[in-house]
C-alpha cells in the first residue's frame, strides 16, 4: 500500500477516534520501512495504535485496509507500556539530530541543499567522525559534499555513505523527476527517512 500520512489515518471509524500521532518515521525506504504510533480513544477509552506507513512497490510493507481506508492496529493494553517506552527513546535520539533542507534561489530546479548537525551530547558520544547510510528513495538521490562523503562495504558491495565531521554534515538532494520538484511533502518524507537512518546508526553507540 502506498504511503499515507498517519495524521490522515482515522479508521476504524466506528470505534476509534484519533487523538494524535505520537511518533512517525515517515516513508522510510526499502531497507527501513516507515512506521507510526498514535494515541486515541477506542470505544471512549484511551488506547495506543500502530501501523506501517506504507510504501510504493509490490514488496513494500503496508497495513490492512477497512472498506478501502488505511487503518491503525489497536494495541492490547499489555503492550502499551513497552511501545511508549520505545517511542520515548526514539524521540530522544531524534532530538540528537537537527536537519534542514532548503532550495536556494540560485539552485537549479530539482536541487536542494541539506545540512545536518548533531547535538553536543551526541557529537561527544560518536566522536569527530560519524558515518551513516543514506536513504534509498524513488526519484530522490542524496549526494554528500566531498568532505562529508565516505564509502562502506555492505554485503560485499561498496556503498556511498554520509559522514558527520565534527558534528556537521553537508550535501545535496537531486530529483530524478522534474514533476516532483515542488512536492514539499515528498521533501519532508525524505528528511524523515534521512534522520531515521542516522538514528538507526546511533544505536551502535
Amino acid at each position: 500500500m502506498a504511503y499515507v500520512d498517519p495524521n490522515e489515518v482515522v479508521a476504524p471509524r466506528d470505534q476509534w477516534k484519533l487523538g494524535g500521532v505520537l511518533y512517525s518515521t515517515g516513508t522510510g525506504d526499502t531497507q527501513q520501512p516507515g512506521w507510526a504510533v498514535c494515541e486515541g480513544l477506542w470505544n471512549g477509552e484511551r488506547a495506543i495504535g500502530v501501523r506501517w506507513n506504507g510504501q510504493d512497490g509490490e514488496t513494500a510493507k503496508g497495513n490492512p485496509q477497512s472498506r478501502g481506508h488505511p487503518t491503525w492496529f489497536i494495541l492490547p493494553s499489555e503492550l502499551e507500556a513497552p511501545v511508549l517506552e520505545a517511542v520515548a527513546q526514539q524521540k530522544e535520539k531524534r532530538d540528537a539530530v537537527f536537519c534542514e533542507i532548503e532550495s536556494p534561489v540560485d539552485y537549479m530546479p530539482g536541487a536542494w541543499r541539506i545540512t545536518a548537525r548533531l547535538s553536543k551530547k551526541t557529537h561527544e558520544k560518536v566522536g569527530p567522525r560519524f558515518a551513516f547510510p543514506l536513504p534509498k528513495l524513488p526519484l530522490r538521490m542524496c549526494r554528500p559534499s566531498d568532505a562529508h562523503l565516505t564509502v562502506n562495504v555492505v554485503g560485499g558491495a561498496t556503498e556511498i555513505w554520509g559522514q558527520f565531521v565534527e558534528g556537521l554534515f553537508e550535501g545535496h538532494i537531486y530529483v530524478h523527476d522534474i514533476d516532483a520538484t515542488k512536492d514539499s511533502a515528498d521533501i519532508e518524507s525524505f528528511k524523515q527517512s534521512f534522520v531515521q537512518k542516522i538514528m538507526v546508526q546511533l544505536q551502535n553507540y
